[in-house]
């Protein structure tokens, strides 16, 4: 009996071997991809990149993410603009695929324009809604040494009129090693993202407070830290909060996860 039991299975393990099927991919057309930043009362930033093709990397061809490969996705020479209430700037390189604009208005309420020519001839444009600023009422770090070391940033907003949806933004002064630097808290190339948090209004009245707390992993006692809100429109909101579902799931699986919905 245990000798047929034995001679079932293997049967059972054998019919369930597949064959590999070859599956045959278009090679993607690279795009520009552009990230935008605005500084209130300082600067707006722009970079500029290329996407590439999840085959493009082979790692049997010695293929690997390094600093040369991510320089040939940096969009160089490309000529940026940026227009609203009638008037044209030009936003001048800083390093390639990087841009910025020190002498553009940043006003409430209007519309600005971008318009991006490629040196490849590739034209992106695009338009956006100057959001009102939003500014923390209270903001402190706490450290917690029973147990594990924790550091608590504890916070405090106020709402502004009509509905409304912000981001949080947790930043670690540390060597960059993500690539492009399009952050200007600390020197460039030492702003590390540490997590992104999102909120809408619906979840609260008039003023929000919240604690955030990160293990030693993500800031310790000795790093320096700083903390931005920034008020954003539902569509990006929507965006982030659907990276944070794919990011939840993603760490189920080993990786870790960015943005938080709070």
């Amino acid at each position: 009996m245990k000798q047929l039991t034995f001679i079932l299975l293997s049967l059972i393990l054998v019919s369930c071997q597949t064959k590999p099927l070859e599956v045959s991919i278009p090679q993607q057309e690279s795009k520009t991809v552009v990230f935008s930043q605005v500084i209130p009362g300082r600067t707006m930033l722009l970079a500029l990149t290329r996407s590439f093709g999840a085959l493009d990397l082979q790692q049997e061809r010695g293929d690997s993410v390094d600093s040369d490969f991510l320089d040939q996705l940096l969009e160089d020479n490309a000529q940026v603009t940026i227009g609203y209430d009638g008037k044209i700037d030009t936003l001048f390189q800083i390093e390639k695929g990087l841009y910025a604009s020190i002498n553009t208005p940043q006003n409430a309420n209007i519309i600005y324009d971008l318009k991006i020519v490629t040196d490849r001839g590739e034209q992106v444009t695009a338009s956006a809604y100057m959001l009102p600023k939003i500014d923390f009422d209270d903001i402190e770090p706490v450290i917690n040494l029973e147990e594990d070391t924790t550091v608590q940033i504890n916070y405090t907003f106020t709402d502004l009129a009509g509905p409304n949806w912000y981001m949080i933004n947790f930043y670690r002064q540390d060597q960059n090693l993500d690539g492009l630097d399009v952050n200007s808290i600390f020197t460039n190339g030492s702003n590390n993202l540490v997590r992104t948090e999102i909120v809408s209004d619906e979840t609260f009245s008039e003023e929000y407070t919240h604690e955030s707390t990160f293990d030693m992993a993500e800031i310790s006692i000795n790093d320096t830290i700083a903390v931005t809100v920034s008020n954003i429109d539902e569509q990006y909101f929507k965006y982030l909060d659907l990276t944070r579902i794919i990011h939840g799931f993603m760490a189920g699986v080993g990786f870790g996860v960015l943005c938080q919905w709070i």
